[in-house]
């Protein structure tokens, strides 16, 4: 794999895409034209999977969850469909609901830009 990031211990990260695989074509294809849309669609897988973990305090169980929710706050990608808005919106309002995050103001900002110009 390409371009694959390190996550926050150094080791490289799966590829935030690789949750496409069990996925139909025309979903594949809608989440891979967004980077916003892929980006939580990995986060929330991530956040299950860790949600799911037996031990919390294990370093590795969260280091890839974490990783894309500093990305989400800190490196919001641009939005280029309407179901990445509505994700984004949905993510925002779900945080602020369960107050965790941080990152609202990043992806409501990624959404009404979207909105605005119907491209981010």
């Amino acid at each position: 794999m390409q371009n694959v990031p390190n996550g926050p211990t150094g080791e490289a990260m799966s590829d935030p895409r690789s949750i496409l695989i069990d996925t139909p074509a025309a979903e594949r294809a809608r989440i891979a034209a967004d980077p916003m849309l892929t980006l939580i669609r990995a986060y929330e897988a991530e956040r299950a999977a860790y949600n799911a973990s037996e031990d919390k305090d294990d370093e590795r169980a969260g280091a890839h969850f974490f990783w894309l929710h500093d990305r989400l706050k800190h490196h919001t990608p641009p939005i280029y469909t309407a179901e990445g808005a509505i994700a984004a919106l949905r993510l925002a309002a779900d945080s602020l609901e369960n107050e965790f995050g941080g990152f609202q103001e990043a992806l409501v900002a990624a959404a009404l830009a979207f909105l605005r110009t119907g491209r981010a």
